[in-house]
């Protein structure tokens, strides 16, 4: 069988059978997009993400709307359903990479590519979370790969110049994503790769091109914006999310609203933010990686192909370091040109290339440590579920794995050993999420909590004092009704009236005085806590 076929079939196990559908909703992002998607599903109304009534336009709702249809299709909104979306987007980008590893590279060192690249740790954790970051970052792959496979063709051909609309079609789509973020991770490499081809008219044309793409396909959006909430929308979305987040802005002379952190979320001044974090980012491959970027350098000739490389690998982590907000997910999308790199190392090896010494002893090195890691992982799942038949898992691994071991250690193993490789280390990762992902459930879920708040909501006011992104969506999601928001004080009058009455308290607070809930008459706290955060006061109960 073609190794594509070994490739496609692990990588889907990998990504749709794992992480979508077998935990609820975890925070901190995920907990967002419920909220948003519930409002979508029982409103009906798609122009304007809300969060309990809330407009909550701090990300456009290209998300929301995957998550949205995929709750339409797959029968209601359930965790699974709103986490799909992030795993298609996940296997979206991994074939835009596979697709241009192909203009230049074998199978099997596509192949093995685009499976070490699969089995990047934070690369498969966004890919199954429920969040704008992986539709940002696949679009960010689609519109590399287009531009990739246009530097294949010869200038001025028609192919090119279908390609170079598909690109700008696609830049434009993106911005449903997150905003004008893709435009900042996308458009410098590109340029930078025209203008060193000297492509200058080409460069206005796909410009061109795409802001006019830009203004058919979201003059629309920008149209139902307008209708819902005038000029102040549009402030938010092009004013606060936009020049707001990337500068480092006084404080507005406006009230920004309730649910709008576009002037003070996330800003962090380093500088060397994204490369202090690059290592993490690409883990547990960094090394390997490195390697590959050594060859993109050393590679006579360097061609379009691998100078692309470079310079994506360079130029997205340097552009977005001039933002002042600094977010990890932001510069994912550089796992694209870390996936070239890593192909070129690879053929470097098919081609059996000279390496330094310890070139070889890096790359077996990782590798080693990865396979220790797999080895050990079931030993200690299985003491902490206490299910002593994970341990079987290592043995049958490290059958697996010997042989495999004995190749890779052979003077020049290939591209195919370290395919064969990254197939087993997809295994180990498929086997170990399936036993831990019920121990972290068992800590991060939410849905203890709030099968104990509907089951004493039933006939009660439900009011919290918690107004924000993160607490607000996920009571709306597992209670499907809106809450009311009240300060403190009100929430205490509320509790001491006559109205039978829920109220949802942020922990700590009620930790730090818990007497002003106690103290009331009648009242009593739920013993079940969401997550160590939330906490339920009931008025008019039986102790």
């Amino acid at each position: 069988m073609r190794p594509v076929y070994w490739t496609a079939a692990a990588v889907l196990v990998l990504y749709l059978g794992v992480g979508v559908f077998d935990h609820e909703i975890w925070a901190p992002t995920e907990t967002t997009v419920s909220g948003i998607v519930w409002s979508m599903v029982a409103s009906g109304e798609l122009a304007v993400p809300r969060i309990n009534g809330l407009a909550y336009l701090e990300k456009p709702p290209l998300y929301y709307w995957a998550a949205w249809a995929s709750a339409r299709l797959g029968g209601g909104l359930t965790p699974g359903t709103l986490r799909l979306p992030a795993a298609l987007c996940g296997l979206l980008a991994l074939f835009a990479l596979y697709c241009t590893l192909r203009l230049r590279y074998s199978e099997w060192t596509s192949c093995a590519a685009t499976l070490l690249v699969a089995t990047i740790v934070p690369f498969y954790e966004l890919s199954h979370r429920a969040s704008t970051d992986i539709a940002a970052t696949a679009a960010s792959c689609v519109c590399f790969a287009l531009f990739a496979r246009s530097l294949v063709r010869e200038p001025g051909s028609g192919g090119t110049a279908r390609l170079d609309a598909l690109f700008a079609g696609a830049l434009a789509v993106s911005f449903f994503a997150k905003n004008f973020y893709t435009f900042l991770i996308v458009v410098p490499p590109v340029l930078v790769m025209l203008a060193w081809r000297r492509e200058w008219r080409r460069a206005l044309w796909m410009l061109a091109v795409a802001c006019l793409a830009w203004i058919a396909l979201v003059g629309p959006w920008i149209h139902a914006l307008y209708e819902a909430g005038g000029t102040s929308y549009l402030r938010v979305v092009f004013f606060d999310n936009t020049l707001g987040r990337f500068f480092a802005l006084p404080a507005p002379g406006f009230d920004p609203g309730p649910l709008n952190d576009a002037f003070v979320a996330e800003k962090r001044g380093s500088l060397f933010f994204y490369l202090a974090r690059l290592p993490a980012v690409l883990a547990p491959w960094s090394l390997l990686v490195g390697l590959g970027v050594l060859r993109l350098w050393r590679a006579r000739p360097l061609d379009d192909l691998r100078r692309f490389a470079a310079l994506g690998l360079v130029l997205i982590p340097l552009f977005l370091s001039l933002s002042s907000s600094k977010v990890t997910e932001y510069v994912m999308p550089v796992v694209f040109f870390a996936g070239m790199a890593l192909a070129e190392w690879l053929a470097s090896l098919q081609a059996d290339v000279p390496r330094f010494r310890f070139e070889r002893s890096v790359s077996l090195g990782s590798l080693a440590l990865v396979g220790v890691a797999a080895l050990v992982a079931p030993l200690v799942l299985a003491w902490l579920r206490g299910a002593w038949s994970w341990a079987l898992v290592t043995p049958l691994l490290a059958a697996l794995a010997w042989p495999v071991w004995g190749r890779l250690r052979q003077a020049s193993p290939g591209a195919e050993a370290w395919g064969r490789a990254g197939l087993l280390v997809a295994l180990a990762l498929a086997l170990a999420l399936t036993a831990a992902i019920p121990l972290l459930d068992a800590h991060k879920s939410y849905a203890p909590f709030f099968a104990e708040v509907q089951r004493e909501a039933r006939g009660r006011r439900v009011v919290t004092p918690l107004l924000g992104d993160h607490s607000l969506p996920l009571m709306t999601y597992y209670l499907r009704r809106r809450v009311e928001v009240l300060d403190d004080a009100q929430v205490y009058a509320v509790l001491a009236g006559d109205a039978r009455v829920a109220a949802i308290l942020r922990a700590r607070s009620y930790d730090a005085a818990p007497e002003r809930i106690t103290g009331i008459a009648g009242v009593r706290v739920s013993p079940i806590r969401g997550h160590q955060k939330l906490v339920l006061a009931v008025n008019h109960a039986e102790r």
